[in-house]
């Protein structure tokens, strides 16, 4: 039995919701000037948090974090270098980041280069690094027994890396490839115009990245003597997280980081100051290659981390990118000019950047001046009304409440959060900064607001087309861009701009929670809830992370999505408008800790649900009306329609590999429609159709889906047993639903699908199927993807520099599961990534029939590890129901069936298995081939699949 727990002090929360209710109008005068002083929970009890922490210092200087967590099921680490970007020499731009990738290529200790990454794969585990402006981040991840090992080897990339000359000249190709891939991407490109129009000389207009063309004359000598000035203990911030003990823990950190060299290094220190004098306000329009039109407004503000108590930037931008009724975004959708709204910061130490990025329709594009004139009447308004005390105290309330149950949280992504935060906060600190407010501050929250004046104002302007102008060129990625100072006319009429009517402050949040407690009774296991004649639903109520929270995902099956092209159109358009006519209604909720996303599939209209527990049931009770409700005009519709448009179009433009999992998805599901089917029906589809198809889908519904976490079992049932009456569906009988099924490819003969798009890299997917799901299987392929991995990296991307973006892996919760090999390239054309991939596969059949019996079991074992873990939170176990429970039948030991057999599997019987992947003429193989704009079509040596739906239909199909 599950104790109830409730974490409300007193009446203080109820108290708050009641005083916020009756004081939601009038002037901030009147609200109570207590109102919030109290924290709503005990800010001391954190049951979804049992990790102990302590912050020590070397001897060397280095400061450490130790995160001592039993429920952490992988140990970590991360390493934070307070240098990046901003101080790469004039001798080579990109210095700092190509310098991050050297350290992964070989030590004193570990001179070979891929040992690292071989003993991380070797034991379940991965790394990664990143190249900020100010800091360079180091992390990685691994099964704790082989944490000691690791942490020796990661430790080395800081005393002694060797800065192999082999290797050094290979690596720029490694920076270039991935500056390369990035040339299309309008996020670089915006960036990139950004920074180098910043004042001349200013650290901050350092090309970051970095290129062959800005490393080829870079010198080893050179970016060693950039690590030996730079990389000192002193300016480290080092994280280790695990279950081991503090002091165990505090041990490992002093054995193997005491060594790391200090030259006390002063800190790096930059002017606020990035912009020429008389340069502001100023408009930058960039040329963008997708079809997409963005209006960015910049405002450089003194840096904010101390300003953590009260959070002020954060309380303006919660208004300011409030998406309900009376919301600046509310009023740019009305007027035709938006269609979203996103607020972001850049925190440094000298500098906080604040962005208010704005989604343009054409007619917004055409009309900036409107967008930025509604922009500074919600300033006005923030001026005219201050700070209401109900709405710091409603705000303060949500963060104590998100701090407190929190989900659970380890790994290296964690590890590297702290480590990166400790350069400002203390280790210990870091959270309680992050997520609670503790200081009224109306004084500091219009002062933030009054450097936001016109100006100060950047703008910057994507879109496809510049307006006339002096076109400027960025060197780096070849975009155009115009530069202008805003028109003095329009900066003093925006200076004027007073306060509307149309544009508010929120009203006090009726959805916050007030009910936390949890359920008396948890699940001793899964069960169904509902009727076969209903559909499938997998619950438990489980309360075993101590939080008021609950996942839930539900797909309402229909066959009426993927009966045609148009019909899967109609249900694109069906959920956008369904998202949008739900929007301001949605985004109170999602502000009170629940949130609920409606999207579409092949098979249905699927709902989720997370966060706070309590109104799960109310919501799922009120979603029939508001499916079935379409509340939009044609004016909204007509933007939603151009906009699928646009994105389909911008598809061209993704990333390679993405691209190819795409077409690789499409050839491998029956029945499929591919976007470009339907892309050119669109301008033929009118609101109503849309309308009529929103009254046909739900003629007869099936339910598919599971739910997890602090739910009563009744409630939940009830609700989900309402919904087809309240759609007035009719039962779909189970053999008229849709089937997740997967063509099964033939085994005689591997198959190829080329392709060209916009694309400027070529890609190589290829995806074997090994068989029909089992434990035995996925075991086999657990040990053989971890066996192969290291060594596909280490060959084709270090040793051969195909392309920046290459991986392998196992797909185990495929119906007909596999192995599927990834290679990008700006260098090479897809049938040469395939031809050089093959070749070193099938050189690894002597490795692997040599395999000795001792490292065969210790990849077994570090595979076994890692699966006898718990599930980490809710959205995990969430996964977990929906594949064991869904996909497998209700089958919820398959966990321990894939142990079992792992510890069943010989080394004679893995081999024998797994040999089938490295066979060059094996069958049931299917490749895709992307040839990058304007290159030669390929000429695969597999047969070509030729019409996709004569393909499919000559294949037999598996189910889930």
């Amino acid at each position: 039995m599950a104790r109830r727990h409730s974490f409300i002090t007193g009446s203080t929360f109820r108290w708050l919701l009641l005083a916020l209710c009756l004081l939601g109008v009038g002037p901030a005068q009147a609200r109570s000037s207590k109102a919030g002083d109290t924290p709503v929970v005990d800010l001391s009890h954190r049951p979804g948090v049992n990790q102990q922490l302590r912050a020590v210092t070397l001897p060397n200087g280095m400061e450490v974090l130790l995160v001592s967590d039993p429920g952490a099921r992988t140990s970590t680490a991360a390493l934070d270098v307070a240098v990046g970007s901003m101080e790469d020499p004039g001798y080579g731009a990109g210095v700092a980041h190509y310098l991050e990738h050297m350290l992964f290529l070989g030590t004193r200790k570990y001179p070979d280069v891929g040992e690292y990454g071989e003993y991380l794969s070797a034991n379940q585990g991965w790394s990664n690094a990143y190249t900020d402006g100010s800091h360079t981040n180091y992390h990685f991840e691994v099964i704790h027994e082989a944490y000691e090992g690791a942490l020796d080897r990661f430790s080395q990339f800081f005393i002694a890396p060797v800065f192999d000359p082999q290797f050094m000249e290979r690596e720029k190709n490694a920076v270039d490839s991935e500056h390369s891939k990035n040339l299309q991407n309008d996020y670089w490109r915006r960036r990139n115009v950004e920074r180098i129009t910043h004042k001349p000389g200013h650290p901050r207009t350092s090309f970051a990245t970095g290129s062959m063309a800005t490393l080829k004359d870079v010198s080893r000598e050179q970016v060693m003597d950039f690590y030996q000035r730079f990389y000192s203990a002193n300016v480290m911030r080092l994280c280790l997280l695990s279950s081991s003990s503090l002091d165990e823990l505090e041990d490992l950190a002093r054995t193997y980081f005491s060594g790391v060299p200090n030259t006390n290094r002063g800190p790096l220190e930059y002017s606020q100051d990035l912009y020429a004098e008389g340069s502001l306000p100023e408009m930058l329009e960039v040329e963008a290659v997708s079809d997409v039109r963005e209006l960015r407004l910049l405002f450089s503000l003194p840096p904010q981390n101390d300003d953590w108590a009260a959070k002020n930037l954060r309380m303006i931008g919660s208004v300011i990118g409030y998406e309900g009724k009376g919301s600046l975004l509310s009023e740019l959708k009305r007027r035709g000019l938006a269609t979203g709204l996103s607020i972001s910061n850049e925190e440094e130490t000298w500098a906080t950047y604040f962005h208010v990025v704005i989604d343009l329709t054409e007619e917004g594009r055409a009309r900036t001046d409107e967008v930025l004139s509604a922009f500074y009447a919600c300033r006005a308004m923030l001026l005219k009304e201050g700070l209401p005390r109900w709405y710091w105290a409603e705000q303060k309330a949500m963060g104590e409440l998100e701090y407190v149950f929190r989900e659970h949280m380890e790994g290296a992504q964690l590890a590297s959060w702290y480590a990166a935060a400790m350069q400002e906060s203390p280790g210990t600190e870091i959270e309680r900064r992050a997520w609670l407010v503790s200081t009224y501050d109306p004084q500091g929250f219009r002062e933030l607001l009054e450097r936001m004046a016109p100006a100060n104002l950047r703008v910057v302007l994507l879109a496809p087309e510049l307006d006339p102008g002096t076109v400027l060129v960025d060197p780096d990625y070849d975009t155009k861009y115009t530069r202008h100072t805003l028109d003095p006319t329009l900066v003093q009429s925006l200076e004027k701009t007073k306060a509307r009517r149309e544009i508010h402050f929120p009203a006090p949040n009726p959805f916050l929670p007030d009910r936390l407690e949890l359920q008396a009774q948890a699940s001793d296991q899964p069960g169904s809830l509902i009727p076969a004649s209903e559909g499938e639903f997998w619950f438990e109520c489980n309360t075993r992370f101590g939080l008021p929270k609950a996942n839930l995902s539900l797909l309402l099956l229909s066959p009426e999505i993927n009966r045609t092209p148009r019909s899967r159109l109609l249900a694109k358009l069906y959920v956008r408008a369904l998202n949008e006519s739900l929007n301001e209604w949605r985004y109170d909720v999602r502000e009170a800790g629940l949130y609920l996303t409606i999207s579409d599939e092949a098979r249905g209209i699927r709902l989720g649900i997370e966060g706070f527990s309590q109104r799960i049931p109310d919501l799922l009770e009120g979603l029939p009306q508001r499916l079935t409700t379409l509340d939009l005009d044609q004016a909204r519709f007509e933007v939603l329609r151009t906009e699928l448009g646009r994105e389909l179009d911008n598809t061209a433009l993704d990333q390679g590999y993405s691209q190819c999992f795409y077409e690789l998805g499409i050839l491998l599901s029956p029945g499929a429609h591919h976007r470009q089917s339907y892309r050119a029906l669109i301008d033929g589809v009118s609101l109503d159709e849309v309308r009529t198809f929103a009254s046909t889908l739900y003629t007869r519904v099936a339910l598919e889906g599971a739910a997890t976490g602090n739910l009563e079992e009744a409630s939940l049932k009830e609700a989900l047993l309402a919904l087809r009456p309240g759609l007035k569906a009719g039962e779909l009988p189970l053999a008229d639903r849709p089937q997740d099924l997967e063509v099964a490819l033939a085994s005689d003969q591997a198959r190829s699908w080329v392709f060209q798009t916009r694309c400027n890299n070529a890609c190589w997917v290829e995806r074997t199927q090994l068989g029909a799901r089992s434990p035995e299987l996925e075991a086999v392929l657990r040990v053989g993807s971890t066996w192969l991995e290291s060594g596909f990296y280490e060959e084709l991307r270090t040793n051969q520099q195909l392309g920046y973006i290459v991986f392998s892996g196992a797909t185990l919760q495929n119906p007909l599961p596999g192995v599927q090999f990834v290679i990008q390239s700006s260098v090479q054309p897809a049938t040469e990534l395939r031809s050089r991939a093959r070749i070193w596969l099938a050189e690894q059949r002597e490795p692997l029939a040599a395999l000795d019996a001792g490292s065969f079991a210790a990849l077994k074992a570090a595979i076994v590890e890692q699966l006898d873990q718990p599930d980490k939170d809710l959205s995990e176990r969430l996964g977990k129901l929906l594949d064991q429970g869904v996909r497998l039948d209700g089958r919820f030991a398959w966990k321990q069936d894939v142990i079992q057999a792992l510890n069943s599997l010989s080394l004679e019987q893995f081999q024998g298995e797994f040999a089938r992947v490295l066979d060059p003429d094996g069958g049931a193989r299917l490749g895709i081939y992307l040839d990058a704009e304007g290159t030669p079509t390929s000429e695969p040596v597999e047969v070509p699949v030729g019409d996709p739906e004569s393909f499919r239909i000559g294949l037999s199909a598996s189910g889930a």
